[in-house]
């Protein structure tokens, strides 16, 4: 009867496809440091991104974390991938995705030295945010190059793609 009932569980929740830290920064869109802000939906979170490790463009993005709890005004290192479908990020299962207070210290370390290659400046995001213009609102960011932009906006609109929330000091 115990083999039964396993087998049952495991046909209704499939096991993980653990990949290695290494497939997982491979298959990330996004991989950085974010804050929930608030709920969007039954199945979506709204979250401000505080680092880039990898990808980048809003800072407040829509996220599907599915199975991973997430709390309003707690910090989360997530590894994300883009839904092609609804243009929102997803956390996949078995993700090593975690609240940074749980995050190993040599974990971020790692992810800092080998993801050291985003760039301070890029022309090519520099030439998306050409046309249009920027909200007005105001949330000061420090660029990685020391100057302090008006938003994350104006931050993209100089190409800045690695910045921090707030004036620079």
């Amino acid at each position: 009867m115990i083999p039964i009932l396993f087998l049952l569980s495991s046909l209704i929740q499939p096991a993980c496809d653990t990949l290695s830290l290494n497939e997982e920064i491979q298959q990330s869109t996004l991989i950085g440091i974010v804050e929930m802000v608030g709920v969007y939906d039954r199945y979506t979170v709204v979250v401000n991104v505080e680092e880039f490790f990898k990808g980048g463009g809003y800072t407040d993005i829509k996220l599907d974390p599915w199975d991973m709890y997430m709390e309003v005004g707690k910090q989360y290192l997530i590894f994300a991938r883009k839904d092609g479908g609804n243009g929102n990020y997803y956390i996949p299962d078995c993700s090593n995705s975690k609240e940074l207070s749980k995050v190993d210290k040599k974990l971020l370390d790692y992810l800092e030295e080998r993801m050291g290659h985003l760039l301070c400046f890029d022309p090519i995001v520099k030439g998306e945010y050409r046309s249009g213009a920027c909200e007005r609102n105001i949330a000061p960011v420090c660029g990685c190059n020391g100057i302090t932009y008006g938003n994350t906006c104006e931050a993209r609109r100089a190409g800045i793609m690695k910045y921090t929330h707030g004036e620079c000091k």
